[in-house]
């Protein structure tokens, strides 16, 4: 796997560990600039109001391509802190924002109702 020097929002989505070895992953989605909201708001998560980017810290308004999801050592060589600031950055979704998330994978067809 080819790690990248930038660091782009992520939407962790499933996390596993195993109690032998104590070692985790995570499944992320990435965050993308490129919004097209018009054509991916049903199917992909969206953030751009501004005072929740301002409490995520996120420095732009995001889509998270749920397109694709990786699978991702829980290690620092993977997840690291943004140019803009000190530290790893880390929040939680709304309930708004979990709504919305179940409402596009329920348009994909990956859960069955809300």
């Amino acid at each position: 796997m080819q790690l990248s020097d930038t660091v782009r929002p992520a939407l962790v989505r499933e996390i596993e560990r195993n109690t032998k070895t104590d070692h985790g992953r995570v499944r992320v989605y990435y965050g993308t600039t490129k919004l097209e909201s018009n054509k991916r708001r049903r199917i992909d998560l969206i953030i751009m109001n501004a005072s929740r980017l301002n409490e995520l810290d996120l420095p732009s308004a995001v889509r998270f391509n749920l397109d694709r999801s990786n699978w991702l050592p829980w290690a620092p060589e993977f997840f690291g802190r943004p140019e803009h600031s000190q530290y790893m950055i880390a929040g939680t979704l709304s309930d708004v924002e979990k709504t919305r998330l179940r409402r596009c994978l329920q348009n994909r067809g990956e859960i069955l109702a809300l």
